[in-house]
């Protein structure tokens, strides 16, 4: 990175400013240069990415269409920023509880790895974590906690989502089970002929978990708990969809068997409470942990 590459980082963080109150000279004013200068940023930048980015009549100036796309990716620069700032900070200043709720489908799926790291670098933070028995978590439920985990976008204002993952699904069994009773085939093998078993709920937000199910001929075991279900698999009762993650659990994903299921994951806080540094640290946390999945 060199001094133009500076030039046009600063450049499009402006052009956000731009967008924001239509004008030049408050742009200018926000990064303490000359209007003159902020002119030469924004020639530089027009020159590099080949087309206008900006428009002006008598009324100010206004970001052109293919220009807002610059204005996103200068969000994406403010996030990386407040992340450094973050990281700059004394960790053991920041401190307090954090309420972090979500399903038990979430919670047995989302195991807290590496926590001893989060620990050593905020001592001070006391996590609480809520587990409904619920199949998800409605949005009056979220406003009793400062995080949440869920399988919904939320609708209101107050609420942001930060991040979201989609989990891919595949069907699991044990080796136990596959050595007594044989691999399915296909997908018609095995719900005609191999023992299912079945997450209560997951239906709901599965894709195409439901239909399967009502094909399934021989349904063996149901259960509303994740822990559970995993225990009857490892123990060679049936086969079941479980996340792609548990091929590092001892069990066999049947990959010969297409599976077009998913669920994705949605990290939640409230709009005014996202950038509180106790709330930004185990954000943070999960973020890593669903990206991990």
């Amino acid at each position: 990175m060199n001094r133009k590459d500076l030039d046009l980082i600063e450049a499009i963080c402006a052009l956000k400013v731009i967008n924001k109150c239509f004008g030049k000279r408050q742009a200018a004013l926000d990064f303490g240069i000359s209007v003159d200068t902020l002119n030469k940023y924004l020639d530089n930048l027009e020159s590099e990415v080949g087309y206008k980015v900006l428009s002006s009549n008598g009324r100010g100036s206004y970001v052109t269409s293919r220009g807002e796309n610059l204005v996103e990716k200068a969000a994406a620069i403010e996030q990386i920023l407040a992340s450094l700032k973050e990281d700059f900070s004394d960790k053991k200043d920041i401190s307090g509880e954090v309420r972090v709720g979500m399903p038990l489908i979430i919670s047995a799926n989302l195991l807290p790895k590496d926590i001893d790291e989060f620990y050593v670098r905020y001592p001070n933070i006391s996590l609480t974590s809520i587990v409904a028995m619920d199949a998800d978590i409605n949005e009056s439920r979220i406003s009793n906690v400062d995080v949440a985990l869920t399988f919904q976008t939320p609708c209101s204002p107050d609420l942001v989502v930060i991040h979201s993952k989609k989990i891919e699904i595949g069907f699991f069994a044990s080796p136990q089970y596959l050595s007594r009773y044989g691999y399915p085939m296909d997908l018609e093998d095995l719900l005609n002929n191999h023992r299912i078993v079945h997450k209560m709920g997951s239906e709901k937000y599965v894709k195409g978990w439901g239909e399967c199910l009502k094909r399934a001929k021989h349904k063996c075991y149901s259960s509303n708990s994740s822990l559970s279900l995993y225990e009857v698999l490892r123990n060679g009762i049936g086969v079941g969809l479980m996340p792609l993650r548990f091929k590092d659990e001892g069990m066999v994903c049947l990959d010969n068997i297409k599976c077009e299921s998913s669920v994705v994951f949605y990290l939640v806080t409230h709009t005014n409470s996202k950038n509180i540094p106790k709330v930004r640290a185990v954000l943070n946390y999960y973020k890593e942990l669903l990206d991990n999945m």
